[in-house]
């Protein structure tokens, strides 16, 4: 139907970008992607060399053939998406039709599951115990200038000003053992707040390390007036199924996982779009419990839980962590 022209394939690739925008159908998704795989098959490099989902698409390709994404191609797809430079928004919407994929969504859903069971089993779960420090600038928006007391602690820091990729950057740079967020509004919680996400400010964040957690500003004023009172306070960050005053064992735990999924109402990820990376996203958790687990065993199922879609997504390392480790933008 193409052959090795160039043109008709970049026609018809505009055509299902239009389709799926259009429909939501993400059949469309997958369309796009065997359309490539299978000109790579018949090695039409005439295509192939410039369309710069190629590589992307092939690696991913081969993960969904063995059903798991391991440690070297995760490392290759991430290397993909941070090599994707400012300006390049249709080839972000591009892998995004890509990523939408069911089969490559199915893979990569799974291959998490897997990697989280693999942790938990192994107590390998990352924790952090530390004091409390107000950072100064309080924002942390500008050069800190606490460093000092800041080191080797947990730094407060309020949201607002900046992106919080930027503060976290500084703090860590500070030497922090980790950071609390927390929200400036004075009404807002995590009971009647919707979640959202903790956004870049458009470059990597591969480098930022260090353990990132959101608190609402009810919350977080718990936290504040203990600072107030005490002149020192100590917390501890670690996975749900470390809780204080829960000894949970392994067999019991159940397991827990948050899926963010994102539909842009447009194609927001073309030029000159200003929407940022991150909204319109609906935060889904999965409970399966130890009752479930033994009746799913059995054939009868698992059941889950959705919340409601929020304007952000979470915190990587803050859904898993306390205290009220609910992430943010």
């Amino acid at each position: 139907m193409i052959g090795r022209s160039v043109k008709l394939y970049d026609m018809v690739l505009q055509f299902l970008r239009t389709l799926f925008l259009r429909t939501r159908n993400v059949h469309y998704c997958t369309l796009r992607a065997e359309l490539l795989m299978s000109l790579h098959d018949l090695d039409v490099s005439e295509i192939c060399s410039v369309d710069p989902c190629h590589k992307f698409t092939w690696c991913l390709d081969a993960c969904i053939r063995e059903k798991f994404v391991d440690a070297k191609r995760a490392r290759e797809l991430q290397g993909f998406l941070d090599g994707v430079k400012k300006g390049q928004e249709q080839v972000l919407g591009d892998l995004s039709m890509i990523l939408c994929d069911p089969f490559a969504t199915n893979t990569l859903v799974l291959s998490t599951v897997r990697n989280l069971q693999e942790l938990v089993s192994q107590d390998a779960l990352p924790r952090v115990k530390g004091s409390v420090v107000k950072s100064a600038p309080y924002t942390a928006c500008s050069a800190i200038t606490n460093a000092e007391e800041l080191r080797g602690r947990i730094a407060l820091a309020v949201r607002g000003e900046c992106m919080f990729a930027s503060k976290a950057r500084r703090l860590q740079e500070a030497g922090v053992a980790g950071v609390i967020f927390i929200d400036q509004g004075t009404d807002s919680s995590s009971e009647g707040t919707p979640l959202f996400q903790m956004v870049g400010d458009g470059g990597s964040t591969s480098e930022i390390s260090v353990p990132l957690v959101f608190l609402f500003s009810k919350e977080g004023q718990v936290l504040l007036d203990a600072l107030e009172e005490h002149s020192s306070v100590e917390v501890l960050l670690l996975p749900r199924n470390k809780q204080l005053g829960q000894d949970i064992k392994k067999k019991d735990r159940p397991l827990v996982m948050n899926v963010n999924v994102r539909l842009a109402d447009e194609w927001d990820l073309q030029a000159g779009s200003s929407r940022q990376l991150g909204e319109g996203i609906a935060t889904v958790e999965l409970v399966l419990e130890p009752e479930e687990q033994r009746e799913e065993s059995q054939g009868l199922g698992s059941s889950s839980t959705a919340s409601d879609p929020s304007t952000g997504a979470q915190a990587e390392p803050s859904d898993s962590q306390q205290p009220c480790a609910q992430p943010a933008p």
